[in-house]
């Protein structure tokens, strides 16, 4: 079984693959690991509630691309490789993502720099703007790093400006996310890994600017299909609740109720009793089944 499926969260602790069974599940002392009582840890009771702070996805919405057509310079030419380039210098803000995936037909959606190079992407927003995010598109070219296995080693810092002279940091993207912290409306590849991504940075609060600069370091041959500016990028809670919620009044002293196979709401006690088997789905009641017949 995958480690994530065992943590509840993605297969890396410290930026590394867990090694062994996760703290508290039972283990064989013949296969090896865990004490000589043959556990990982203490015993977790089934059923009941160990603690601990409960985790909530997140729900991500992204504001409106202030960065769409607008110009923007490059302190050092993209390569060729692959089918990259930008021949009519408008392709990192055509308003076009590259796919989450690394090689194939990805560099010809992009740009590409090589191992050691140092790119300044500056986008000019045509006048000062409330800028509350940015986000860019970021994957391989060679090697294929999978940014949820903490493999990325490139860096983007975003640095802005008002007047094109100035320029302070804003924040630094992380292209190492974990995967507890990608939002819960995000589709992931089939095989649930990230060669390419179209990464996040949200701000505290919006800023004023009018020129964007995107500080690129690549520790590879890297692609970057796109650049945005968002006017806000918004994270809240996102609860994936299993059960459907309980819908009796505050102390009415009505029974609780399931659902029939159709959807219908039956008293439990009354489901239970009418339980076609001791594990099967509760049945009819009479008078259904007399409408039926």
């Amino acid at each position: 079984m995958r480690p994530d499926l065992l943590t509840g969260g993605d297969a890396r602790g410290d930026g590394q693959a867990l090694d062994g069974p996760a703290p508290g599940l039972p283990v064989d002392p013949e296969a090896g690991g865990g004490d000589e009582q043959g556990s990982a840890g203490p015993a977790v009771e089934v059923g009941v509630d160990a603690g601990g702070e409960r985790f909530v996805p997140r729900w991500a919405s992204y504001g409106r691309n202030l960065a769409v057509g607008r110009s923007y310079t490059m302190s050092v030419p993209s390569n060729d490789n692959w089918g990259a380039g930008d021949p009519d210098g408008k392709r990192l803000t055509d308003g076009i993502v590259g796919p989450f995936y690394a090689g194939g037909v990805t560099p010809m959606y992009c740009l590409g720099w090589d191992d050691g190079q140092v790119v300044d992407i500056t986008v000019d927003l045509g006048e000062p703007q409330r800028c509350g995010g940015f986000r860019i598109h970021l994957g391989g070219g060679w090697p294929w790093w999978d940014a949820l296995k903490g493999e990325v080693k490139d860096t983007v810092e975003v640095l802005t400006s008002t007047d094109g002279e100035q320029y302070s940091s804003a924040g630094s993207f992380d292209l190492n996310p974990r995967r507890k912290d990608l939002p819960i409306n995000l589709m992931l590849p089939d095989e649930e890994t990230l060669g390419a991504y179209l990464f996040d940075l949200a701000l505290p609060e919006p800023i004023e600017a009018r020129f964007v600069r995107f500080h690129l370091t690549a520790k590879r041959s890297v692609c970057v299909s796109e650049v945005q500016v968002l006017d806000q990028i918004r994270s809240e809670p996102f609860d994936l609740r299993i059960a459907l919620p309980d819908e009796r009044p505050p102390g009415s002293g009505e029974a609780p109720k399931v659902l029939t196979p159709n959807g219908r709401p039956v008293p439990a006690p009354q489901a239970q009793a009418n339980s076609a088997e001791p594990l099967g789905e509760p049945v009819l009641d009479p008078f259904r089944i007399s409408v039926l017949a």
